[in-house]
């Protein structure tokens, strides 16, 4: 039997990487599933045949990444993109460039409700009956006398000519335009045909690419370098959430604390502080530092992104250290409803979502890696001016 191709391969790929949550995989697990798949036994296959089929499953997952079906957190590690998602549910037999160019060509749904309505033409209205009014009686006119034979002798009545008609000029003046219209005109200007017929698909212009228009400031504000970066963080900030939403409950508490400790809090008591003396389980750690008077209580508490903690989540960690006289942190990785963030202002209860998780993590280098450094440059004018 021969092994399949990378085109038959990118369905079940897709399919095995199909959890929202991210997996880890290596080649040998995806060699493993995508032989099952197909009903091959690696015992039996030859290394130059497993050879060929993990270089069909590395260009089947860049074909998938690079169209946006896929996404990749981390090394090894893999989960469906929402395009991923609408593709399985299409159920095609293959994914290819046809398939997904069809799907480009199909017009959404929000399309065609952002579609402008033409208005429907009113219907004229009846044109009113005009009065009938009475014929005028007109006078009878005198008969006019007839008029007197013509002689041969009789001269013939002087006619004017008629003057002859002007010939058109070959060069009129062309019209000129109205005076609160202005044109401005290139020196290499020609005229055109005053009535051109409209172009069905007029080009747009290009822009001038001469590099002399380069200089400081040139550049749109949508153009920005902290526009670029704000926009990969807004990314990279959903992936760490991510990441973070997939960390085991009793370790994403000393996740919290090392965050903590890195943002620079330094003295801890341990993780899983939640003995029956410190409040039926719902404080997971404790802060005392010089820059808190008062003992700080840390509640951490992972759940799906998509998730809401209530007011009476909050309530019951504000009961839990009310007789502490310190304050508290309730960190999530997922959402606060308005009741509870309201309520946790009123008890001194500091609210860590998961948006602001992952934007602390980016802030304080904490589980990411500095990839690049750029360095933006601006004219030094003292040095100018030495030179002036």
């Amino acid at each position: 039997m021969p092994l399949p191709s990378t085109r038959q391969i990118r369905k079940p790929l897709l399919e095995i990487i199909s959890s929202e949550a991210p997996q880890n995989f290596s080649i040998n697990n995806f060699l493993e599933l995508i032989a099952e798949h197909f009903g091959e036994n690696l015992d039996e296959m030859s290394s130059g045949d497993k050879t060929n089929l993990k270089t069909a499953i590395n260009d089947a997952k860049s074909y998938l990444k690079l169209h946006g079906l896929i996404s990749t957190p981390s090394k090894q590690t893999y989960m469906i993109t929402k395009a991923g998602s609408e593709v399985l549910g299409l159920d095609p037999e293959i994914i290819d460039d046809e398939f997904l160019r069809s799907l480009s060509e199909t017009p959404s749904l929000d399309d065609e409700i952002s579609a402008p309505v033409e208005p429907e033409e009113p219907e004229p209205l009846p044109e009113p009956e005009e009065p009938e009014l009475p014929e005028p009686e007109l006078e009878e006119l005198p008969e006019l006398p007839e008029e007197p034979e013509k002689s041969e002798d009789s001269p013939e009545p002087f006619n004017e000519p008629e003057d002859p008609e002007p010939e058109p000029d070959p060069d009129p003046d062309p019209e000129e335009p109205d005076e609160d219209i202005t044109l401005s005109e290139p020196d290499d200007y020609e005229p055109q045909d005053p009535d051109p017929e409209p172009d069905p698909d007029p080009e747009p212009e290009e822009e001038d690419d001469d590099p002399d228009d380069y200089r400081p400031g040139a550049i749109s504000q949508a153009q920005t370098i902290e526009d670029v970066v704000a926009r990969y963080n807004s990314d990279l900030a959903d992936t760490l959430l991510m990441r973070a939403a997939g960390i085991p409950s009793d370790m994403f508490e000393s996740f919290v604390i090392d965050l903590l400790s890195k943002m620079g809090y330094n003295t801890f008591q341990n993780a899983r502080y939640n003995s029956d003396s410190s409040g039926g389980g719902m404080i997971h750690g404790l802060i005392l530092d010089s820059k808190s008077p008062t003992p700080i209580y840390i509640h951490a508490r992972k759940l799906s992104p998509g998730r809401t903690v209530g007011k009476a989540d909050v309530r019951d960690f504000a009961d839990a250290i009310a007789d502490k006289g310190g304050k508290g942190i309730f960190a999530t990785t997922a959402a606060f409803s308005e009741q509870a963030e309201i309520y946790a202002h009123d008890e001194r209860i500091m609210m860590i979502d998961g948006a602001r998780l992952a934007n602390l993590m980016i802030a304080h280098n904490f589980c990411v890696n500095v990839e690049k450094v750029f360095e933006v440059k601006a004219i030094d004018e003292d040095s100018f001016n030495d030179y002036e």
